[in-house]
């Protein structure tokens, strides 16, 4: 009998992990009748459950077990797990409605009534550590149907189509080899590879997602890290040697404090002027993620360099005033 898919023995583990905290002790003939297995499929599991510095061996008969260490639980307390936890629930806000964020919920509602945890811990560590807030969750329930599409590529290293519909509104069919499942902001993406690029997808663009049956190669970390391809760019937007510019900005005085707390990009220089002002220099792709985010601080920023930037920028405001003296006419 072969062993199960990774993603039905990890959820295997975590019903597992439940049954030790409700004060049972397992072995591998009772894993392996549960799960439906043979006994040797399920020791790799046992020995990752034994790792756990909460778990004990037992002795079951002729069989040895785990158990929960008397007196103890998964829970602990610990300021570092109280951010753990605190972020776990704040990162999955962004699936609210979904039963991703439902089975979260009940799993730590039964942490928080586990034996050796203090009624009420876990929801006080949540409300200690509010290592993220954001007001844009909440319409993640109308993603399930991809999202279960997207774990399934995913975890099979499939090949994924879809149809995209772009910010610009045009839309066309896409096959692409899924990477990463990734929240910027108030969103989510997919980062993939179409036709050997790196490509990023706002989920709530995609649709009529279908898992082909046609695996691929998943990248080794040297060839793709999505941490040091977001590095590159402001955002989502990744950059190359070939989009990247100097880009200069002047902020007004009045915002010198502000600028001077903020980093947005590890190639960040700020230098203050002679006139109170401060000047920023970025190695960055120009793309409409900038543009917008420049935008956003209106009179109080100056694109300086590249040219070619300064004067989206110019044109930019310019068609903003036309759009206000227009609204003004037609309303006096």
């Amino acid at each position: 009998m072969t062993p199960r898919p990774r993603h039905k023995a990890a959820r295997s583990i975590l019903l597992a992990y439940r049954r030790l905290l409700r004060g049972e002790s397992l072995t591998t003939g009772k894993l392996a009748e549960d799960w439906d297995e043979q006994p040797r499929n399920t020791r790799m599991w046992m020995e990752i459950l034994e790792e756990l510095p909460e778990v004990e061996l037992t002795q079951d008969g002729a069989q040895k077990g785990l158990s929960l260490a008397r007196g103890r639980a998964w829970v602990t307390v610990e300021p570092e797990l109280g951010v753990i936890m605190a972020l776990g629930k704040h990162v999955l806000q962004q699936f609210a409605g979904t039963r991703f964020h439902r089975r979260f919920e009940r799993l730590f509602e039964e942490l928080d009534n586990a034996p050796g945890v203090k009624p009420g811990f876990v929801r006080r560590q949540w409300a200690k550590f509010v290592v993220r807030h954001t007001s844009g969750h909440g319409h993640a329930a109308e993603l399930e149907p991809l999202l279960d599409a997207l774990l399934i590529s995913l975890d099979l290293e499939h090949r994924l189509a879809f149809d995209y519909t772009n910010f610009e509104g045009q839309t066309r069919g896409r096959v692409v080899d899924p990477l990463s499942l990734i929240i910027h902001g108030d969103e989510l993406y997919l980062a993939a590879r179409q036709e050997g690029a790196l490509k990023f997808f706002s989920l709530f663009g995609i649709h009529n997602a279908r898992v082909l049956d046609e695996p691929f190669e998943y990248p080794g970390v040297a060839e793709y890290d999505p941490e040091r391809h977001l590095a590159t760019g402001l955002g989502i937007w990744p950059a190359d040697r070939d989009t990247t510019w100097k880009l200069v900005l002047r902020f007004s005085p009045r915002l010198k404090t502000w600028v001077h707390r903020h980093r947005w990009h590890p190639s960040q220089r700020t230098l203050d002027l002679p006139d109170g002002a401060v000047q920023v220099e970025m190695l960055l792709p120009w793309n409409p993620e900038v543009r917008r985010y420049i935008l956003g601080f209106g009179p109080d920023v100056e694109v300086v360099a590249p040219t070619h930037a300064r004067d989206d920028i110019r044109k930019a405001l310019q068609r903003a005033l036309t759009t206000y003296d227009e609204l003004t006419d037609a309303n006096p």
